[in-house]
């Protein structure tokens, strides 16, 4: 009879990587706060919105380089169709159904450069997720060009090319629901203690171009820890494994100690005779703290071993 060992692993994670462009999903434990003040527009939005780069003109944009914070942008031009992302919550809505929500109603420079730029402290070490959601104002459809933007931290673009804006309706209207594209990705602090986060319009064009954005998030990631084996089987002539601890995401400096076996290295070679459950205990610091989080993989053996001081004999091979 074949010794025959096969893995159940308690949890899977993905992780995106810097330099992805679009929408990017961050594999995280946990969220931390937002670090972006009024990153929803919907704090003092009568007056300047802290990091924002062009004027403020009141609800509308009123020509190159301003930005208005409004619940709709059609009243500002008629072809022009936005409400605020978050349109379908309730707690949003006035009677009758108009938005009280409120969003970057902007008419970027006829120059690349920043539209939102803000310092962040930051922790070393530690992985952030960011998120904001963009809109192309302009029906679709329409000749003119579209808004083109890329997230910059330090002035060095995130996306290896830049992203485009598209216009996914063409009814200029207050129920613009699902229209906004979500721009996100996970940046690594590394041994940054700030960072200056910045939204960067890329298009020189003056006709068209015009933009809505709304909630910006700024998070920190918290890790999540998992346990893979090297192979999904072995046979009784192979009896022994791999098992790897990974931290995703994350790229920091962790300490590591595996029961049973009382390993100290990330990965490690088993070779278990009977049913046995590997647990991983790592250590490290993020968002500030520090941490310990375990993660574990059962290695199941069907089959009788027979463990002798020079050898391990399979039934059949008896």
């Amino acid at each position: 009879m074949k010794k025959i060992i096969t893995y159940l692993l308690f949890s899977m994670s993905s992780l995106s990587f810097q330099g992805m462009v679009g929408a990017q999903t961050c594999s995280c434990d946990s969220l931390g706060p937002n670090l972006i003040t009024n990153g929803d527009f919907e704090t003092d939005w009568i007056s300047n919105v802290p990091g924002m780069i062009l004027t403020h003109t009141g609800t509308c944009s009123s020509g190159y380089g301003t930005y208005g914070i409004g619940n709709t942008a059609n009243p500002c031009y008629p072809g022009w169709n936005a409400c605020d992302h978050t349109f379908q919550d309730t707690t949003k809505l006035k009677s009758g159904g108009t938005p009280l929500g409120h969003f970057l109603i902007i008419d970027p420079n006829t120059t690349p450069g920043n539209i939102y730029s803000k310092t962040v402290s930051v922790c070393q070490n530690t992985s952030y997720q960011f998120t904001f959601w963009a809109k192309d104002l302009l029906p679709l459809g329409d000749a003119r060009p579209v808004p083109v933007v890329n997230i910059q931290f330090n002035g060095v673009n995130f996306f290896t090319a830049d992203v485009t804006v598209v216009a996914t309706t063409n009814t200029p209207s207050l129920k613009g629901v699902g229209v906004w594209q979500k721009i996100s990705g996970c940046w690594y602090s590394g041994a940054n203690t700030s960072i200056v986060f910045s939204i960067v319009a890329k298009n020189v064009s003056g006709n068209g171009n015009d933009l809505g954005i709304d909630d910006i998030s700024f998070t920190s990631c918290n890790s999540v820890v998992t346990v893979v084996p090297s192979n999904p089987s072995v046979s009784c002539a192979a009896p022994c494994t791999n098992l790897t601890a990974n931290v995703s995401p994350g790229a920091g400096t962790y300490t590591y100690s595996w029961n049973p076996g009382g390993q100290t290295t990330a990965t490690v070679n088993v070779c278990p005779t009977v049913t046995t459950t590997y647990t991983i205990t790592i250590g490290g610091t993020e968002n500030c703290i520090p941490f310990t989080k375990t993660a574990s993989s059962v290695v199941t053996v069907n089959g009788m071993i027979v463990t002798v001081p020079s050898a391990t004999i399979c039934p059949r091979d008896s």
